[in-house]
């Protein structure tokens, strides 16, 4: 937050990296990490899936990570590897915050700071997925944690349970850290149906007592895809559900997630969106850059209600699509953005940056894998 020359990425297998010159150099920053031997090389880690980095904003040297990996506990394979995971000297070491071990490590993009000392994580009611587990869920009152002690002692919060349910995605409200909302799906492992699950859910009061917030997406709609809130307005925000078959339904609200209104495109863009995030520049939260199924890079201007295609991410090999999974504002420089993910249909997976001084109507690329040496 403090300087825009710092970066934190996490690419799935390699490991997780920080530079400090804006991109032009990474290191490995992964020490703490719990990882297995690869298999090509049993003396390097192989880090699956990196599900959030949140940086504390009044500390830069702090940050939190999550990982995704097989739901289960510290006691169960794959699972041990995972849950959240703090740095408290700008990365150079890690450690494993989880230290319950009842608890269900699956975190993905449910993880949320709330101040320095209060963070709320989000997990997945499901039993170990890998072949031969005894699948028990581990969660028993509900699917959020939370700690009050930076991570020293964690309680699992009285949110409900339905089978399979899962924290799609988990936010605080800023300057009150009693206040969260958390939006839920539901899938049966290994299959691709999704349902509301326990729908978006919030407490007031720290996470003693939950309710449910209905809204008026349509019921085929109520499976979250990707949800992000302004963080200059709470009340503002923008849903992508998974849809009912017709593909995903884009949504937005200005009244924190009670009503919603259909998002609609300009007549020459493509009408698809996977995720979006809103700019934290913009004081009126109304702006947002959106990224498609093959790469297509949008903007909104109005809280999500109408886009506009600008730009499209480059191609990768073989004329590979980018898939985006992050999209990041530079803290200092309002129109200096950032995109990454993964070539789509690539194996092994290539990773890709690239940075946007004009808003996301140009990109260049910030990231060369054959640099990222572990």
């Amino acid at each position: 937050p403090s300087n825009p020359q710092v970066l934190y990425l996490g690419v799935e297998y390699r490991g997780l990296f920080k530079s400090t010159d804006g991109g032009a150099t990474w290191k490995p920053s992964g020490k703490g990490i719990v990882s297995y031997p690869r298999q090509d090389n049993p003396k390097l880690p192989c880090i699956t899936e990196f599900g959030k980095i949140v940086a504390d904003p009044r500390d830069p040297k702090h940050l939190l990570l999550s990982r995704v990996d097989s739901p289960g506990t510290l006691k169960d394979y794959f699972g041990e590897n995972a849950g959240v995971y703090e740095t408290r000297d700008g990365g150079r070491t890690w450690r494993q915050s989880y230290n319950n071990p009842a608890m269900n490590t699956y975190v993905r993009f449910g993880l949320a700071l709330a101040d320095s000392k209060t963070w709320y994580s989000g997990s997945y009611n499901a039993g170990p997925s890998y072949t031969g587990a005894v699948s028990t869920p581990p969660n028993k009152v509900g699917v959020v944690y939370k700690t009050a002690d930076g991570g020293k002692t964690w309680k699992e919060l009285p949110t409900g349970l339905v089978p399979f349910v899962g924290v799609q995605q988990l936010f605080v409200k800023p300057g009150d850290p009693k206040t969260v909302v958390a939006y839920t799906f539901a899938r049966p492992l290994e299959q691709k149906v999704f349902s509301e699950g326990l729908g978006t859910i919030r407490t007031t009061d720290g996470g003693r007592t939950w309710a449910k917030l209905e809204n008026d997406i349509p019921a085929g709609d109520k499976a979250p895809l990707d949800v992000d809130v302004a963080p200059k307005d709470f009340s503002h925000v923008f849903y992508i559900s998974y849809g009912s078959g017709s593909g995903v339904g884009l949504y937005s609200s200005a009244d924190g997630g009670r009503t919603f209104v259909r998002a609609s495109f300009a007549a020459d863009a493509r009408a698809g969106i996977v995720i979006a995030r809103y700019d934290p520049h913009d004081g009126a939260g109304n702006r947002l850059l959106g990224a498609g199924f093959e790469g297509e890079i949008s903007s909104s201007s109005d809280n999500g209600r109408t886009w506009k295609q600008i730009s499209a991410l480059p191609g990768g090999p073989g004329g590979m699509i980018a898939r985006v999974s992050v999209i990041r504002w530079d803290p200092k420089s309002a129109q200096t953005v950032y995109a990454g993910g993964v070539y789509q249909g690539t194996a092994p997976r290539v990773p890709f940056l690239f940075r946007s001084k004009d808003g996301g109507v140009t990109w260049a690329n910030v990231l060369d894998p054959a640099t990222l040496r572990p």
